[in-house]
């Protein structure tokens, strides 16, 4: 990213990675991340976990099923498989709804 687009997108064009998530500013410019959010969809998972895991960095539930993709990975059902033990039901129509922290 030019320093310019830094000037513009009112990131630090002296650091890569502006919020510390693990993506560069360029790269959250290209998928279209906050590069000022380390969590663009606030799921408590960083931009880029969710790159490294295959979760997507602009919805909390990738899969659609009801549960947060950090819900997911806590009680370890598949952030990308709305149906994880393929029983017919929804991930998230078998597990209570979970609290805000």
């Amino acid at each position: 990213m030019s320093d310019e687009d830094e000037a513009i997108n009112g990131t630090d064009p002296n650091q890569a990675d502006t919020d510390g998530d693990g993506l560069t500013d360029g790269e959250e410019d290209q998928i279209g991340t906050d590069p000022l959010n380390s969590d663009t969809d606030y799921d408590s998972l960083s931009d880029g976990e969710e790159v490294s895991l295959g979760t997507d960095p602009l919805s909390d539930d990738s899969d659609g099923d009801g549960l947060t993709d950090d819900i997911e990975i806590e009680i370890d059902t598949d952030p990308l498989d709305a149906d994880s033990d393929d029983d017919g039901l929804l991930d998230g129509r078998k597990y209570p709804p979970v609290p805000i922290r």
